[in-house]
């Protein structure tokens, strides 16, 4: 999913028109609407600090808004959120094995997927809100 795709998908979920949230980014009332919808459709690309203030008012992670690179921690966990908002990716417990399984049609709402970091590792907060789901026997 590219920026533009991350942008509209927090912003429709948020309840916020293209005209608020450029609005709240400081663009002028006449043009907020149609550089959000610019950024949506790919014609323009957000840069480093607009991308950290449409964080900041979507009350996501910036790196929410990242391509994931999932050679990180950071990466791998958003790409994990993102499999979970589109296809109901869930964590599962089968006897005595995790299990990660997939509903295409049971979609979540990304707002409990937000994840920080510390100095030393991630923490998910996904892990810690998500109770067990046990899966029938194959």
């Amino acid at each position: 999913m590219a920026i533009g795709e991350r942008i509209h998908f927090f912003r429709t979920m948020r309840g916020m028109t293209q005209k608020y949230l450029g609005m709240a980014l400081g663009f002028p009332e006449k043009s907020a609407d149609v550089r959000l919808a610019q950024y949506e459709n790919g014609s323009r690309t957000p840069k480093a600090d607009v991308t950290a203030a449409l964080a900041k008012v979507l009350d996501i992670s910036p790196k929410a808004l990242d391509v994931p690179d999932i050679d990180s921690y950071t990466g791998l966990m958003h790409t994990l959120f993102t499999l979970e908002d589109r296809y109901g990716l869930e964590v599962c417990q089968c006897e005595d094995e995790v299990h990660l399984r997939v509903h295409i049609h049971k979609a979540v709402s990304y707002t409990h997927l937000r994840a920080h970091e510390t100095d030393s590792y991630l923490v998910c907060r996904l892990l810690l809100e998500k109770k067990k789901t046990t899966c029938a026997a194959p």
